[in-house]
């Protein structure tokens, strides 16, 4: 009886000894797993990510500023310039000047004209009966409806101060005119207008 007994014993000591080496080898599972999870992260860190290339610089527009401004000429202008900036570009305009008719927050584009006109050649316009000829106009004769003023506007056949206006505006909400047709989707100009002047505008 005590040999069955002493042998029960030692059974219970070598269940414990194995279950002791069994928590051990769930330990080593664990630090197996963080030493994986750490190389990842490694890894991760080394991975090269891909660069995004820089688009070209754009080309400056150019546009031709004169009339009543102290320093006529060409500039070099950025996108999305204004009609504002371009006339301090030109060092401002001078005393007898009149820009009242000249929508300063316009933005310009390449090639454009800019033709500042004295209050007199604006008095003298309004008290001509007929078409007037504004030195804003090209060699054609045309009036660009992409870049003219409401004073070169106002020099078509019918076009008065608000359709002028409504030209512009139009033209600032919606961008530029891409062919003469296109002056019909402004509000008041329908076919029987567009016929009295489509031979008097152009849009390059």
């Amino acid at each position: 009886m005590n040999i069955n007994l002493f042998g029960f014993k030692g059974a219970l000591c070598i269940l414990g000894i194995i279950s002791v080496l069994s928590v051990s080898g769930c330990g080593a599972s664990e630090n197996d797993i963080s030493f994986g999870s750490a190389t990842f992260t490694e890894e991760a860190e080394d991975a090269q990510i891909p660069s995004v290339e820089e688009p070209a610089d754009k080309k400056p527009d150019y546009v031709y500023v004169c009339g009543h401004v102290n320093r006529a000429g060409v500039y070099a202008v950025s996108e999305n310039t204004r009609m504002f900036e371009v006339i301090n570009l030109a060092g401002g305009v001078k005393e007898d000047a009149d820009i009242s008719g000249i929508n300063q927050a316009e933005k310009v584009s390449d090639g454009q004209q800019i033709y500042v006109p004295s209050k007199e050649e604006t008095r003298q316009a309004k008290n001509f009966e007929g078409p007037v000829a504004v030195p804003v106009q090209n060699d054609d004769g045309l009036v660009n409806i992409n870049t003219a003023d409401a004073a070169a506007l106002q020099t078509l056949t019918g076009i008065g101060a608000s359709r002028a206006q409504a030209i512009i505006d139009f033209r600032n909400e919606n961008g530029a005119f891409e062919s003469i047709d296109d002056i019909k989707k402004v509000a008041g100009i329908k076919d029987g207008m567009f016929s009295k002047i489509k031979d008097q505008i152009k849009v390059r």
